[in-house]
């Protein structure tokens, strides 16, 4: 046996082509065109952006490392200021430590000088003068010298050679010591 045919569809019509209005064709043709110029546009401004920003980044990284180069300049010299400050303030305190000690050096050797400028004016009112004994005593006083005073006193009482001799001996001696 054969094969039967294949039965041709009965009432089956033909598709229907509908048939474009040449307006609309064109006109989304050229809305079609100028849509995708609209959107070249856009990639283009878009790309312009990109780099515009890529450009100021780039900028801006080269400032700010600038920048941190400054700063790490401004802190090494802001170091090198506070270890110089310090030192300063060390050698202030030295400097002070030192003027104090010379002032007191001073006011000692003042004293001292005071001291033997009244020694040197009992030997003047003695040797030189020739005072009376009341004037010489209150050279002696002036001096501030309990020793001296007590060896005045002695050769006063006692006009002996020894004692005359232990007054100048101590006269000279602590003039001396003064004048060190």
């Amino acid at each position: 046996m054969q094969p039967n045919p294949p039965l041709a569809p009965q009432n089956v019509q033909p598709a229907r082509q509908e048939k474009q209005n040449p307006v609309f064709a064109i006109l989304g043709t050229v809305f079609g065109v100028v849509l995708l110029c609209i959107l070249l546009a856009g990639a283009a401004g878009l790309g312009y952006w990109a780099y515009t920003l890529n450009t100021q980044l780039t900028t801006t990284q080269q400032q700010l490392a600038s920048l941190q180069s400054d700063y790490n300049a401004l802190k090494s010299s802001n170091d090198k200021l506070t270890s110089d400050y310090a030192k300063s303030q060390s050698d202030l305190t030295t400097a002070q430590a030192d003027l104090k000690k010379a002032q007191d050096q001073n006011k000692s050797q003042q004293a001292n000088m005071d001291m033997a400028s009244k020694k040197v004016k009992v030997i003047e009112a003695i040797f030189w003068n020739k005072q009376t004994d009341s004037a010489i005593e209150s050279l002696v006083k002036a001096t501030n010298d309990s020793q001296l005073l007590t060896k005045w006193n002695k050769l006063k009482l006692s006009t002996s050679q020894s004692n005359a001799l232990d007054f100048g001996d101590y006269l000279f001696s602590s003039l001396y010591n003064n004048l060190k």
